[in-house]
């Protein structure tokens, strides 16, 4: 159900460390002889000097000495994701990076407008990236933009300019852009955005009186409001495996409601703020394992477990349950609920509530409502429920086709069901193209999602599933991107949201973004090979060809019958010009799944290698599937593309993006359409679907 298509530095440690240890004392450095007003140290003007004017913007990671001091490790990966982030920004406004001093930027653009622009897209993009990751990784940035006289000399910029930039930046609040009345008067009448004056002080080794105003941002209310305040900054480190509760029942068929309450547990805890819960793909793992808790506690990187049993009997229920520090390897909590089958939905709130106490967590109120609301009170409508989730998440067609069905009954039983009707529709997102067509199943999918959300806004699935809707049908990118944003908000622990929001940004020509993302749903859901093949696909879409082989190496250990994994795998191979260990790579995914997306690979890589018949056998097998395949067009396309004929894979590219085949737009980025990538065709392809070339 899970078929959707990237990893820090492997770098060594001590390498790391030395690297670190310099960049630190060239900062430290640098900041000295910043408060020495080194930038207005103008050297005499010669033959290779020039002066003009410019717009000047300075940036500064907010508390990033602080952060050296307690772990200077982290804060270098922090700053190498910072500057992955900012950079591409610079020359998007015409900007020119003049340097970099330690975890600051200086940038010089032509005019002051598009250093304006710039500073709100970063902090834009800042904003969104801290909603969808743990505290300790969020990146809080200050601004400063001044306008006026600047000299350049062989590639760096002196004078009041750049001091009196660096100045202003302190002025801002994290998160915030503060501007001279310079940047003020050029910007404030083509910018529909509020600006404040800010009361005068005194700026450090600057004569003159300078104004400084600050940009109010729109989503600055929004950060204000969101409870998401210092004290919770600890609180993201609170990480919990709710470990599959065992089946007591009398009817061992019965296991699928043990196995349901236990991924509803996860839901319901997911949704305590400050609480990071491991996914159920990762926790199923341990399903009647014989691994100690400490063990598993250690594999999965959590400080508590959680686990228990389910007896179901007629229309009674007994849910045991305990809590297991894992640290100190302690029981901290237990409980028995005998309770009605229909009061299951109370001992999931009790769990959560006491779990909220044991972490020392406060539970909200309109937390507590939003747990209550989306489920049902009929236990028949929930029953069906469970098991149709039973059968979908076992994988196979059939029974896909038949928890679908179980799940259509079970909104029968109650048409007020929200969750069952968000299920449905990631049901339908995952099944078009393979088992019914595109048309077919992305139209069900944004039909029952619509009503998920009418029902139950804080819906997170139903907001995933309206986000793929938008991401691989509809090809709305703004859209795609707040629904995704919204499912992370609603449930930070949503490990498929990170993932399509990850897919999302590397779709948009952000892929070391994406990947950043991606890593998210990584720590969320660690022994699943589908993240796994997730994190190397996107690794690979950055141009990281061996990380990518060593993630999807990873996905492969996991699980062998993951063809996807072996396709990208191949690409990886083929990108680095190893056709035969491409070739060999696409073989054993064929093995596994004769797919279109994998034949289709494998007949590109043999093309490119000038093993044309063997091409041309692929083709024809892709051919004879016909309709029934998943996006055969471009499949076919991209082994005309191998075979150098461009005019065929150009008309067959054309036709997938008429008929919306998704696949299309999630492969647009890969290097197999390099070939054809600067052909004024293709570049309309990309325009007709609305990606970045």
């Amino acid at each position: 159900m899970e078929e959707c298509i990237s990893m820090r530095s492997r770098s060594s440690p001590a390498r790391k460390f030395r690297t670190k240890k310099i960049l630190l004392n060239w900062r430290g450095s640098n900041v000295l002889r910043l408060q020495e007003n080194p930038m207005t140290r103008e050297s005499p003007e010669t033959a290779d000097t020039e002066r003009r004017l410019a717009a000047i913007m300075f940036t500064d990671i907010v508390g990033y000495t602080m952060m050296t001091q307690a772990d200077e490790e982290h804060a270098f990966e922090l700053l190498k994701r910072h500057n992955l982030m900012l950079r591409p920004f610079f020359p998007k406004f015409n900007g020119r990076e003049i340097k970099s001093i330690g975890d600051s930027f200086l940038v010089q653009f032509n005019n002051a407008l598009d250093a304006t622009k710039c500073g709100i897209e970063i902090q834009r993009q800042l904003h969104e990236y801290n909603l969808t990751c743990e505290n300790d990784w969020k990146i809080k940035l200050r601004i400063g933009v001044h306008l006026g006289d600047v000299i350049e000399s062989k590639g760096d910029v002196f004078g009041d300019t750049v001091n009196i930039a660096s100045r202003i930046e302190p002025l801002s609040a994290p998160g915030g852009i503060c501007i001279s009345e310079q940047v003020f008067d050029q910007v404030s009448n083509k910018l529909s955005y509020e600006f404040k004056k800010i009361e005068q002080r005194e700026l450090k080794n600057v004569k003159m009186t300078i104004p400084v105003y600050m940009i109010v941002l729109p989503w600055e209310t929004e950060i204000r409001a969101t409870p998401s305040s210092e004290s919770e900054s600890t609180q993201s480190s609170h990480r919990i495996a709710v470990l599959p509760f065992v089946n007591m029942s009398p009817n061992e068929e019965d296991e699928y409601f043990s196995d349901g309450t236990t991924e509803e547990i996860i839901s319901t805890i997911s949704k305590i703020r400050g609480i990071e819960v491991i996914s159920r793909t990762s926790i199923m793992k341990y399903k009647k394992t014989a691994k100690s808790l400490r063990d598993i506690a250690n594999e999965l990187a959590v400080g508590f477990i959680l686990e228990g049993s389910v007896r179901k009997a007629g229309d009674k229920i007994r849910v045991t349950v305990q809590m297991i520090n894992a640290v100190s390897d302690s029981h901290v909590w237990s409980e028995k609920y005998d309770r009605k089958l229909d009061d299951i939905f109370e001992i999931q709130s009790d769990i959560a509530e006491a779990v909220a106490g044991m972490t020392k967590l406060h539970l909200l109120e309109k937390d507590k409502e939003q747990i209550a609301k989306g489920a049902t009170r009929n236990s028949e409508a929930h029953s069906a429920y469970l098991l149709g989730m039973h059968l979908i998440n076992r994988g196979a067609k059939d029974e896909q086709l038949e928890g679908i069905e179980i799940l259509k009954r079970s909104i029968s039983l109650d048409p007020t069901f929200a969750e069952a009707y968000a299920a449905l529709s990631v049901c339908y997102s995952y099944m078009a193209g393979q088992y019914i067509s595109n048309d077919e199943g992305f139209t069900l999918a944004r039909k029952y999602a619509q009503k998920a959300v009418q029902l139950h806004d804080a819906s997170s699935e139903a907001h995933v599933s309206l986000g793929l809707v938008a991401l691989q049908y509809d090809w709305e990118w703004e859209k795609a991107r707040k629904e995704l944003a919204r499912a992370i908000q609603l449930n930070p622990s949503n490990s498929n949201a990170h993932i399509w929001y990850g897919f999302y940004l590397g779709m948009m020509g952000r892929a070391a973004e994406g990947v950043v993302e991606l890593e998210k749903a990584e720590e969320l859901d660690p022994l699943s090979d589908v993240v796994k093949l997730n994190v190397g696909s996107l690794l690979y879409f950055a141009g990281r060809y061996d990380e990518a082989i060593a993630k999807l190496d990873e996905a492969v250990k996991l699980q062998q019958q993951n063809e996807m994994a072996h396709l990208v795998m191949g690409w990886s191979y083929l990108a680095k010009s190893m056709c035969q260990e491409a070739i060999s790579k696409m073989i054993e995914g064929v093995r596994v799944s004769e797919t279109t997306n994998v034949l289709g690979g494998l007949g590109n890589a043999y093309a490119v290698s000038g093993r044309t018949k063997e091409a041309h056998e692929v083709l024809e097998k892709i051919e004879r599937q016909g309709d029934k395949a998943f996006s055969p067009l471009t499949n076919r396309a991209i082994i005309y593309v191998g075979l150098g004929e461009f005019d065929t894979a150009l008309k067959l590219l054309e036709e997938a993006a008429k008929q919306r085949e998704s696949w299309l737009a999630l492969t647009f980025n890969s290097k197999i359409y390099d070939l054809i990538r600067r052909s004024p065709r293709f570049i309309r392809i990309g325009e007709q679907i609305g990606l970045p070339h």
